[in-house]
């Protein structure tokens, strides 16, 4: 495998123009017997979301995105099987309004959030980071306002419902914005689960977060 090296990868994230003609950061090597963390993002704010898997790669966290789907396999079949693995320790959600806007991200909520099957509990443990500078109830009412314009069918009560219970202002989640944001995210996964290989931390590829004000200033302006 060859070695990433974390600062020519944002330098090639910066020039995408799309998350087509994006490199997408690697999987980790998961064990079998070794837990992992789900990330549920929109492919609309893949810049934010792989600036963040590229350092949690180099900090040797354990995470499965939607690189690991098979060409050809059942989309929902595998995400479900994926978040419900006794083996995903819970779920990252990386808020926004394009992912509110995402059927097949409200999906990947009610696996989430399901309860049980076969006597086995698969409710997952989660939190959140929050790509703009809103609370939850004015990002859906961006989504209603944007899909009554376009005149597409607004959020129905059931996934309002599901997505006023599953997400809350009171609830803890991280400011991508702001200062210092992926150490903060790292002392989160540490906290919430056990998804972090010590022996396997990359860290001479962790640039210095310390002197960039603004972890955007490292995404748009390496």
């Amino acid at each position: 495998m060859s070695e990433f090296n974390l600062e020519e990868y944002l330098q090639k994230l910066q020039q995408a123009t799309n998350i087509d003609d994006c490199p997408k950061v690697p999987l980790p090597e998961i064990g079998k017997d070794q837990n992992y963390v789900f990330v549920s993002y929109s492919h609309k704010d893949y810049k934010e979301v792989y600036y963040d898997l590229a350092h949690l790669y180099c900090q040797g966290v354990r995470f499965w995105y939607d690189k690991g789907l098979a060409a050809g396999e059942d989309w929902e079949k595998e995400v479900q099987e994926n978040i419900q693995s006794p083996r995903c320790g819970g779920v990252i959600f990386y808020l926004s309004t394009n992912m509110f806007s995402s059927d097949s991200i409200f999906k990947e909520i009610e696996f989430t959030s399901a309860k049980k099957k076969h006597n086995i509990i698969l409710q997952k443990n989660y939190f959140c980071v929050n790509l703009q500078n809103s609370n939850i109830s004015d990002m859906l009412f961006e989504v209603q306002e944007t899909q009554r314009k376009e005149g597409k069918a607004r959020l129905d009560t059931k996934k309002l419902n599901v997505l006023t219970s599953t997400f809350s202002d009171n609830d803890t989640y991280i400011k991508f914005n702001s200062s210092y944001h992926i150490d903060e995210l790292i002392e989160q996964i540490q906290h919430k689960f056990d998804v972090t290989s010590v022996e396997g931390k990359r860290a001479k590829n962790t640039l210095d977060l310390g002197a960039i004000k603004d972890p955007r200033i490292a995404l748009f302006a390496v």
